[in-house]
């Protein structure tokens, strides 16, 4: 009887569970002073900064990047700054999170 039970008690579980499960989120991110940017941002998975998952990401003429479709998790935005010392560009990074049905909003103040 027990097992009877178990069995219907799933059922109803997993007739009631949502059957269009996202697991994405969006990602919005505003630069300030965005002509300082000297290269396209990349996004890399945290704990993994060899490998961008996206690179050249497009930094709109109000400086908005936009990125749909992140897979919820950690992530690691990194972007180019010119440095004025050596002539070259140096990176910095931010790290943010996204969670699903969620947009992740960063302001960036170059």
């Amino acid at each position: 009887m027990k097992q009877v039970g178990l069995a219907l008690v799933l059922i109803l579980v997993l007739l009631g569970c949502q059957k269009d499960l996202v697991l994405t989120g969006r990602l919005n991110v505003t630069f300030t002073n965005s002509q300082k940017l000297t290269l396209k941002p990349k996004i890399y998975q945290l704990g993994n900064s060899s490998y961008p998952l996206f690179e050249d990401l497009v930094v709109d003429s109000k400086g908005n990047l936009t990125k749909d479709n992140l897979n919820y998790g950690n992530y690691l935005l990194e972007y180019y700054l010119q440095d004025n010392l050596n002539g070259g560009n140096f990176a910095k990074q931010i790290a943010f999170q996204i969670n699903p049905q969620k947009t992740t909003t960063l302001t960036i103040q170059l």
